[in-house]
């Protein structure tokens, strides 16, 4: 019976995408990229947002700081099945640090 291998790492696999074993595939995909730091307008006052060139109200701060962050995500435009976790930390009055966690299906190939 013929082995089948990766021609790009030599990894004997069984399935492959385009042509090349799952980890190659996925080791060179980036699913998401988020911009290292992200600065939004929100009123001290009224918890306002300006985005788009307008105020708009809003009343939970940390929905407010996933919106953002999830707004200025650049997704894999062959990625289906996206399923995004924030979690937002509170390092003081105007600053958070914010954590995601990603999963996605690109052409059959679970990422994370």
């Amino acid at each position: 019976m013929a082995t089948l291998f990766c021609p790009k790492c030599g990894k004997d696999t069984d399935v492959f995408y385009e042509n090349i074993c799952k980890e190659c595939f996925t080791g060179n995909r980036t699913l998401i990229e988020c911009p290292d730091v992200l600065y939004s307008r929100i009123c001290p006052t009224c918890g306002s947002v300006f985005k788009r060139g307008r105020w708009s109200a809003r009343e939970d701060e940390e929905k407010t700081i996933k919106e953002c962050v999830t707004d200025s995500l650049k997704i894999d435009r062959e990625a289906h099945n996206l399923k995004l976790e924030l979690t937002p930390k509170q390092l003081d009055y105007s600053r958070y640090r914010v954590h995601i966690d990603a999963s996605a299906e690109i052409r059959g190939a679970h990422m994370e």
